[in-house]
């Protein structure tokens, strides 16, 4: 729905850079952990579905990535000008574990707390092939939504300023 609001690149996969990249290769403001992140992300299913050059991307991590934060901005932003597009959001739900080391590098940054129905989840994850259409798998996603939705209106609470002018008390 908030990518239907227009000017918005469309990139229909999860980063995983703070729950799986960041923990694995480290702070990339360190040249060699900054190189080997960027060649993992790469060879990735997550690079591959973005449609970007490779060589043009890995010039633009080695020069102006220094943070977690500048790696998923630059990503997002080459999405943005291959598409002609302004804006960007990022959307993997287990990044809401990660809220304030996102919100540290990237301070300008907006959460939104979408709240979905995990069965809806399910399909949309089967569609897009990132599970199988197994009850076992589609349970699994039900299961991991609400694992996270709990967790997001904790962090929500606790760690996410609030714009509260103007806004129903509902939506804050």
């Amino acid at each position: 729905m908030l990518l239907s609001a227009g000017r918005f690149a469309v990139y229909r996969a999860e980063t995983h850079l703070f729950n799986v990249l960041l923990p694995r290769f480290g702070d990339p403001g360190h040249a060699a952990n900054r190189s080997a992140m960027a060649e993992a992300f790469i060879r990735s299913d997550m690079f591959r579905v973005s449609g970007l050059d490779a060589g043009a991307f890995r010039r633009e991590i080695e020069a102006s990535c220094r943070s977690a934060g500048d790696f998923l901005r630059l990503f997002m932003e080459a999405i943005c000008r291959a598409q002609g597009t302004d804006r960007w959001a990022e959307t993997t739900p287990v990044h809401v574990l990660h809220v304030p080391d996102i919100k540290a590098t990237i301070p300008d940054a907006l959460f939104i707390h979408v709240v979905r129905d995990g069965r809806d989840v399910a399909v949309s994850m089967m569609k897009q092939g990132w599970v199988r259409p197994l009850a076992r798998g589609s349970e699994r996603a039900r299961a991991g939504c609400r694992r996270l939705l709990g967790l997001g209106g904790r962090v929500g609470r606790t760690s996410v300023p609030r714009i509260r002018e103007g806004l129903p008390q509902s939506a804050v």
